[in-house]
């Protein structure tokens, strides 16, 4: 299910390709989830709309209850995404932010529809059923947690598990110790600076003055605004300006005692240092109006065209499972048209991937295509058979594994006859 999800533990973004530092904890919770077999309608729901079923509000509590479902959702946010890194003008921004919504849409098609959507971002699909409005409904679903006007960075997607009052007063707690050590050090440095400055002097006494007037004015710029001739000439004279605090002592004993109490009193802080609260890594929507969402005309992201609403592909719609017109709770929504038992297509998609790894080819060789230009299924009625047992057991991924094992198609070995090659 990670490969299907697109799971990464970097960002992927070209040669900026950052850490996701907390991404982890989707993969171990889909790997609790198989374990626990968990209804695969109810794993397929939290990941699309983890933060709905879980009630959670912007800037709300987070109980320990949440915290799956709401871990659930890093599905949401396994696609590339630089925008941490990218800059340039706000069109270039602009982009980096529509190829995230681009590639999470990509992956919902191809974990969940079973098509290739991508290609309707310019046009209507010239192979699939998917016209132009209904991929940028797709995006529709995912424009209020990605809205490119009001971005939120991905090391900036993250919960911290507590109630909002434990929180509060943690983030009080910590910025009153970051005002405390932060005196100390400054009392620590402007302690020892002079002194410092002055063991420096002594040693360059040895230099000539315009060898001296240069390292200081290198030693004044900050390091960032050092020339390479500075570097050079400070890196010539390391031994004579580098000076260890510990060093300074026999020469200035008096500031010795004063230096050590400021230093204790620094360790003695540190270690009450207030613990940092537990976070996880999620998408979730702030609690406003949802933005509106349009067609790109031609795929053009400076040219929008006419407004569209929130839905999923009328191909995949039948009388019974229609997605419903609605503009919260969207993504939920969509899980739930998605996990209908009148959803002609994601129970398929979901047996065939398994009898893959247990056959090593899909009864639909193109496991993620199942639209026109996919294979066609060697064994309709079988996959139809699967699919239907697999819904009728609850979703229930273990009793699906059994019954392909214990089939006969499975216990049959593929070792050579002779006899059988000889006829």
């Amino acid at each position: 299910w990670l490969d299907v999800a697109g799971y990464a533990d970097s960002n992927g973004y070209f040669d900026a390709d950052t850490d996701r530092p907390l991404a982890y904890q989707y993969r171990d919770y889909v790997v609790k989830a198989f374990n626990d077999d968990k209804p695969f309608d109810r794993f397929i729901e939290e990941q699309i709309g983890g933060d709905e079923l879980a009630g959670y509000q912007a800037n709300g509590d987070v109980t320990p209850e949440m915290v799956e479902p709401l871990t659930a959702t890093h599905f949401l946010r396994n696609a590339p995404d630089g925008t941490g890194e990218s800059d340039g003008n706000p069109l270039e921004q602009k982009v980096d932010r529509y190829s995230v919504l681009e590639g999470t849409v990509q992956i919902i098609g191809s974990a969940f529809l079973g098509l290739t959507v991508q290609c309707a971002r310019c046009h209507n699909h010239k192979f699939e059923p998917i016209s132009q409005e209904e991929y940028y409904q797709l995006q529709a679903l995912l424009r209020p947690a990605y809205n490119p006007e009001r971005w939120i960075k991905p090391n900036d997607r993250a919960l911290t598990v507590a109630l909002r009052s434990v929180r509060e007063e943690n983030k009080r707690q910590t910025e009153k110790f970051e005002r405390e050590s932060k005196a100390l050090n400054e009392s620590l440095e402007g302690l020892i600076a002079p002194f410092r400055k002055l063991a420096i002097e002594e040693n360059l006494a040895r230099l000539e003055e315009p060898v001296r007037a240069k390292i200081r004015e290198a030693l004044e710029s900050k390091e960032k605004q050092r020339t390479e001739e500075m570097k050079a000439l400070l890196k010539k004279h390391e031994t004579l300006v580098q000076t260890k605090d510990d060093d300074l002592w026999p020469r200035f004993p008096e500031v010795a005692a004063g230096y050590r109490n400021l230093k204790n009193a620094l360790k003695k802080m540190e270690a009450e240092r207030p613990a940092k609260l537990p976070q996880i890594a999620v998408l979730t929507e702030p609690a406003t109006e949802p933005p509106r969402h349009h067609v790109l005309v031609r795929g053009v992201y400076a040219n929008e065209g006419r407004e569209v609403q929130p839905g999923a592909p009328a191909a995949l719609s039948t009388a019974t499972n229609r997605f419903p017109a609605t503009s919260s709770g969207r993504r939920l929504a969509f899980a739930r048209w998605l996990t209908s038992p009148a959803n002609p297509v994601v129970a398929r998609l979901i047996v065939n991937r398994v009898w893959q790894r247990h056959f090593g080819e899909g009864l639909v060789s193109t496991v993620d295509n199942f639209g026109v230009t996919g294979a066609k299924p060697t064994h309709p009625e079988l996959l139809d058979y699967l699919a239907t047992a697999f819904v009728r057991s609850g979703w229930r991924m273990k009793a699906l594994q059994r019954l392909i094992v214990g089939s006969a198609a499975f216990r049959q070995a593929s070792a050579r006859r002779e006899p059988a090659c000889a006829v």
